[in-house]
């Protein structure tokens, strides 16, 4: 995959977001798109392309929606690295491992935000931030899933993979 396209991946979901983020919330949580693709992008293609990208979209989300800017972007960043560190021992066919890149990559990007804001703002507690995940988590896999099953039609799959075999 080539910049231009993960570029325009992101833009999508940037535009996507900030345009219909407000109309698609459940219980007030509306899903991070930019992070969702960023994960999948970690850990369905190289992983040069998601941190490039999702750091830049985490800074223009942080210019266009944050009070603080670089939070997201960093936290991004620490999601990314996170899912290519997993990105080793998982299978890309499962979605067993897409729900934990989904689980690891959503608690270390919320984590990493919370510290980002706790270190810049002062007081931001915690089980604010952790209140969220429950309904965040569902609606990032739910976002993930649709994303990886479009993809998944569109990849090649190797004959000389084990996990194809089923050796």
């Amino acid at each position: 995959m080539k910049y231009r396209y993960a570029f325009l991946f992101f833009s999508a979901a940037f535009l996507f977001q900030s345009a219909l983020a407000g109309h698609l919330a459940v219980f007030g949580v509306a899903p991070n798109l930019v992070l969702c693709t960023a994960l999948l992008f970690a850990f369905l293609y190289d992983v040069k392309y998601a941190f490039v990208m999702g750091v830049v979209f985490g800074l223009l989300l942080d210019l266009c929606f944050s009070q603080l800017a670089g939070a997201a972007s960093l936290s991004c960043l620490a999601a990314v690295l996170a899912v290519s560190l997993l990105k080793r021992s998982w299978a890309r066919d499962s979605f067993l491992s897409l729900f934990i890149v989904c689980i690891a990559g959503t608690g270390c990007y919320y984590l990493a935000y919370w510290l980002i804001l706790f270190a810049a703002a002062g007081y931001y507690p915690f089980l604010s931030m952790a209140a969220l995940l429950p309904v965040l988590l569902p609606y990032h896999f739910t976002v993930m899933v649709l994303f990886y099953l479009a993809e998944r039609r569109s990849s090649a799959r190797h004959p000389q993979d084990r996990y194809i075999r089923g050796v």
